[in-house]
C-alpha cells in the first residue's frame, strides 16, 4: 500500500460524485424553467397578434356608415398566423348606441384566444 502525508488535501470520489449530482439537479432545473419561459413568450406573442386582429375587427365596425345588427365572421393573417374572427354587434338599453363583441381564434380552433368589447354610436 502507498502511504499518504497528511499534508495530501483534495476532494474524496463521493464528494465529487455527490457535487455532480447537485450540479445536474439544478441544471434540469433551470432547462426546464427555460423552457416554460419560451412557451409563455409564444402564448403571449400569439395573444397580442390576436389582440391586433380583433381590434382591426373594431375599427372597421366603427368605420361603417351603416350599422348592421348580427353577427358576421372573417379570416385574418398576421405575421404569418392565420386567426378567424367573429364580430357581433347588439341593441343596448340606450337608443342609438351598439354593442361590438369580437371573439379571436385559430383558424379551425374552437378556443378563443381574445374577446374585445367595444361601444359605439349611429344609425341603423
Amino acid at each position: 500500500m502507498i502511504a499518504r502525508s497528511k499534508k495530501e488535501h483534495g476532494f474524496t470520489l463521493i464528494e465529487v460524485l455527490a457535487a455532480l449530482v447537485i450540479f445536474s439537479v439544478a441544471m434540469v432545473g433551470l432547462v426546464t424553467m427555460n423552457i416554460q419561459s419560451a412557451k409563455a413568450v409564444q402564448i403571449v406573442n400569439e395573444k397580442m397578434l390576436a389582440g391586433i386582429v380583433a381590434d382591426n375587427v373594431i375599427v372597421e365596425s366603427r368605420r361603417e356608415r351603416q350599422i348592421e345588427l348580427g353577427e358576421r365572421t372573417g379570416e385574418e393573417t398576421a405575421i404569418g398566423r392565420d386567426f378567424e374572427w367573429s364580430r357581433e354587434i347588439q341593441t343596448t338599453d340606450l337608443e342609438g348606441f351598439f354593442k361590438i363583441i369580437v371573439k379571436v381564434r385559430f383558424v379551425n380552433q374552437e378556443q378563443v384566444i381574445v374577446e374585445r368589447v367595444a361601444f359605439r354610436s349611429g344609425e341603423q
